[in-house]
């Protein structure tokens, strides 16, 4: 999966997943309904939104990340991440922004699939065209 390089409002640089970055706020709310195969539920505010993904040291409060590995659980419970994906087995550490799933690995990547990834990539325009 490639990576590209993104600002974000902080002014800091960010490294989002995918070609492109979806920039319109996705409600967690709809997420967490689009996954019933993941029987993912959505533990925090309702009108929680991300637009973007990024890692638990870098994730702003409008970014999704994932926790599935106990060496970050306590990264996850400091992070600035709006959103984390976990298992039910690290849901109390992202208490109030837990998107809670049986398998996060593969509904993580769903989600970076479905609402983060360009569905068709960029034209590519020869310099002599």
């Amino acid at each position: 999966m490639s990576t590209s390089q993104r600002m974000d409002d902080d002014g800091r640089s960010r490294r989002s997943v995918g070609p492109g970055i979806r920039h319109s706020a996705i409600p967690m709310t709809e997420i967490a309904d689009g996954l019933v195969v993941f029987h993912a539920n959505w533990q925090g505010t309702p009108n929680t939104c991300v637009t973007g993904v990024a890692a638990l040291a870098d994730a702003g409060p409008h970014d999704l990340s994932l926790l599935v590995d106990p060496r970050f659980l306590k990264l996850a419970s400091t992070s600035n991440a709006g959103a984390i994906v976990v298992s039910s087995e690290y849901a109390d550490t992202v208490s109030g922004r837990a998107l809670i799933t049986d398998d996060p690995r593969a509904a993580f990547r769903e989600i970076v699939i479905r609402y983060f990834m360009l569905t068709d990539p960029p034209a590519q325009h020869h310099a002599t065209a």
